[in-house]
């Protein structure tokens, strides 16, 4: 497991988030530490399919479901949410469009998806891709 790769703040992605968000839903929360932007009083869910850092995550104020979002997708209540975060998830969607119709039904009036997709061209990226074959 890369170090650092599921301990990410992503602050520029938290600058987009309204403030007045009061329920979080994030798809691939890894160990939990976007959470760290939010006030102890946002209620914070989580999903993640990596079961070590799924257990990091639950030490940080996150109610985290463990699996894939197709599996977990029935614990998850609907018109509930304020916003739902998907950090470097969504590229890894078989069905995107589903998948966001999806995320649509868990939000509630008013509420907003907000997510990033990996930069390919990103040197770091890019070395992992052409040197390390990864």
């Amino acid at each position: 497991m890369e170090d650092g790769y599921y301990q990410n703040t992503r602050p520029e992605i938290y600058e987009i988030v309204p403030k007045t968000v009061q329920r979080v839903l994030e798809i691939g929360c890894a160990a939990g530490c976007f959470r760290l932007n939010f006030h102890d009083s946002v209620e914070y869910w989580g999903v993640e399919p990596v079961r070590e850092v799924a257990e990091q995550a639950a030490m940080k104020n996150i109610k985290v479901l463990f699996g894939t979002y197709d599996a977990v997708v029935g614990q998850i209540p609907n018109g509930y949410f304020d916003a739902i975060v998907c950090n470097d998830v969504i590229e890894h969607i078989k069905d995107t469009e589903q998948f966001l119709f999806s995320l649509k039904s868990k939000l509630r009036p008013q509420g907003v998806i907000l997510g990033s997709i990996p930069n390919v061209r990103f040197w770091g990226n890019i070395v992992n891709l052409l040197i390390k074959r990864d």
